[in-house]
Order: C-alpha cells, then sequence, then structure tokens
C-alpha cells in the first residue's frame, strides 16, 4: 500500500511539471476572445481552429509557441480573423445582404494592412 501511494505521488508530481496539454483550447480561446463572438463563429465554421491546431505530437508545442510570441500570435490572429470575415462574406453574398458584404469587405481591408503592417515587423 505504502508502495503504491508514494507512486502515485511520483507519478502525480512528474505530471504537474509537464506543460500544459491543452495550450492549442487556450490558443483557440485566446483567438475567439480577440475576434469576438461573431468572428469566432464564422472563424469556428469555417473549422479555423482545425487549422491552427493541427494535433499530433507536437501541436501542443507549437500553440504554446504561438501563445508566447507577439508576432507569431498577431500573425495567426489576422489569420484567424481573415478566415472569418471571409466565411461571412460567403454567407452575406448568399444572403444577398449587401450591407453585410459592404461592412464585411471594409474589415477585409482592414485585416489586409494588419497582415502587411505584420510582415512589416517580421522584415526588421
Amino acid at each position: 500500500m505504502r508502495r503504491a501511494f508514494s507512486f502515485g505521488l511520483t507519478v502525480w508530481g512528474l505530471l504537474t511539471l509537464l506543460p500544459s496539454c491543452h495550450r492549442c483550447q487556450d490558443l483557440t480561446d485566446k483567438i475567439c476572445s480577440d475576434l469576438g463572438a461573431k468572428d469566432c463563429a464564422a472563424w469556428k465554421e469555417a473549422d479555423g481552429p482545425g487549422q491552427v491546431n493541427r494535433g499530433g505530437r507536437g501541436g501542443n508545442r507549437l500553440c504554446g509557441d504561438i501563445m508566447s510570441n507577439d508576432l507569431a500570435y498577431e500573425g495567426t490572429l489576422n489569420g484567424a480573423r481573415g478566415t472569418a470575415l471571409v466565411r461571412r462574406l460567403t454567407v452575406a453574398q448568399q444572403k444577398g445582404d449587401k450591407a453585410e458584404v459592404a461592412a464585411v469587405t471594409a474589415q477585409l481591408a482592414d485585416n489586409k494592412k494588419r497582415i502587411e503592417e505584420g510582415l512589416k515587423k517580421l522584415r526588421r
């Protein structure tokens, strides 16, 4: 009994030293928080989380690396925003909602500027 208890404590102690296994979920939550509810929903409809969270052995580490690097996160967020906006634009065009098409088109132009600014930062 004592040996099993000791082993359990050792395993628990080792597990607490491992990095969080939920970095990709944390990344998805952070992106959704920064996008806002409307764009988050559109991003999820377009399988945005699946594009960011590739899974596999290195996926968790990659998600953590993205979250810990401001430029990487900014690029990922801009990509997610672009995916969400394209999804919203497609739906608006299918519905014939001209006001939404115009609004989303303007937001896409703004996102393009953000991407260009991010690329300039990377080149420095």
